[in-house]
């Protein structure tokens, strides 16, 4: 539904993201509204998009790597693709409705996010319904096959896509992505495009943060991030998490206001299961423990990235953490 050139809502912002060639940005809304507009405003293309694009709050935004398609999701238990290309001033210069062009639904919860595989044509969900799917943008329906499903049922707050972790001859075998038994097919699925080698990595109610190979399903990172595991003791949810492929980073963020920083690359130069994991498991799973411990305040962190490493002493025997930018 596209609100009214002069329309404004009052809601508060619940989602922004930032276009790939950085001409534009979009935010949402806590009414389900969606605006797009432009960084500058003194090119050649319209003043904004508007429109009220779900029927409750919008949770996240991730644009397509062209910069002029948007992908939303929301606590409607949906997700809505949008043409958000600006169109060239007019005379009134007024706001121009943003068209909904798809809408993906399959989620019994709200879809707490949503990320792209390579150039668009597959789409990633994650939601509180503990799972995670992958959508065919084409016809808009699911690849069911590739559906994942979070341990007891624990609520999916956030995800990420990342890379599938580098394998040698030193990396224990739980490490390595080899297809479960009678798991998902190695095989593209009809409508799979762009998924091998990608790794989705998930933050959870329960506190714990989860990566598995998209393509096969494995179970390949678990991570208590040092939370107790006792049941007198409620972990802290995980509500925002990122991945640097760059830096070979991984970053959680806790609603307690603690950040886990994982260095993926260290971990994969490890030659021994001692040196990789500490001593708890979760199910007879190895428990990685995060490199470093960043705790900001008491406030929750609702969004993580990833900027760059700190430089250090060529004397220095740590390693420092990255730096991180945290909402």
């Amino acid at each position: 539904m596209a609100l009214s050139a002069t329309a404004c809502t009052s809601f508060q912002i619940t989602a922004f993201d930032i276009s790939p060639d950085g001409t534009t940005f979009a935010t949402g809304y806590g009414d389900g509204s969606i605006i797009v507009t432009p960084v500058s405003t003194t090119g050649d293309t319209a003043s904004r998009r508007v429109a009220k694009a779900h029927l409750s709050t919008v949770l996240s935004l991730r644009f397509f790597p062209s910069s002029v398609v948007l992908l939303s999701s929301s606590s409607d238990l949906s997700l809505a693709i949008h043409d958000a290309k600006l169109s060239p001033l007019s005379a009134t210069s007024l706001p121009s409705s943003l068209a909904t062009v798809r809408s993906l639904k399959a989620h019994s919860a709200g879809v707490t996010r949503c990320d792209i595989i390579d150039r668009g044509r597959n789409v990633l969900s994650f939601s509180r319904d503990a799972s995670v799917r992958l959508w065919n943008v084409g016809d808009g329906k699911e690849i069911v096959g590739r559906r994942w499903r979070a341990p007891k049922g624990s609520p999916v707050l956030c995800g990420c896509v990342g890379e599938v972790l580098k394998g040698n001859e030193n990396i224990p075998s739980e490490f390595t992505p080899e297809p479960l038994s009678g798991g998902p097919s190695v095989s593209l699925l009809e409508g799979e495009v762009g998924t091998k080698g990608k790794m989705i990595y998930v933050g959870l109610q329960d506190g714990s943060v989860r990566g598995y190979d998209l393509s096969t399903g494995t179970s390949i990172f678990f991570s208590t991030g040092g939370q107790s595991t006792s049941t007198t003791v409620r972990p802290s949810p995980v509500d925002s998490i990122c991945y640097s492929a760059d830096k070979s980073i991984l970053a959680a963020g806790s609603r307690d206001g603690t950040v886990r920083v994982w260095d993926l690359e260290a971990l994969n130069q490890r030659t021994s299961v001692d040196e990789v994991h500490n001593q708890t498991t979760f199910e007879n799973e190895s428990d990685i423990p995060p490199t470093w411990c960043i705790r900001r305040n008491t406030g929750g962190i609702e969004g993580l990235f990833v900027l760059s490493s700190i430089s250090q002493p060529a004397e220095a025997t740590e390693v420092p953490p990255p730096d991180l930018r945290m909402l």
